[in-house]
C-alpha cells in the first residue's frame, strides 16, 4: 500500500510539474503518458512488496514461542 500511495502522489505532483517545466523552460509540447505512469506504479508496488517480504521473512519464520521466551527471560513469568 505504501508503494502504491507514494507512486500515486508522485504521479499527481510530478505530471503538472513536468507540464509546466516543459512548456515554460523548454518550449515543447507535453503529453501525458498514462501507460508509463501505470507501468511505473506497478513496478513500484511490486518492488515495495518484494522488499517487505524479504525484510519480514526471517522474523516470520521463527515460531512465536521462541520469541515469547526471549521476551520473558526464559522463565515463563509475565
Amino acid at each position: 500500500m505504501v508503494g502504491g500511495t507514494v507512486g500515486l502522489m508522485v504521479a499527481w505532483i510530478g505530471t503538472p510539474t513536468a507540464a509546466v517545466l516543459l512548456h515554460l523552460v523548454f518550449q515543447i509540447a507535453f503529453h501525458v503518458a498514462i501507460g508509463l505512469i501505470l507501468i511505473s506504479l506497478g513496478f513500484n508496488i511490486t518492488l515495495m512488496t518484494a522488499f517487505d517480504f524479504a525484510a519480514t521473512a526471517r522474523i516470520l519464520s521463527r515460531p512465536a514461542a521462541v520469541r515469547l521466551r526471549l521476551e520473558t527471560g526464559g522463565l515463563g513469568q509475565t
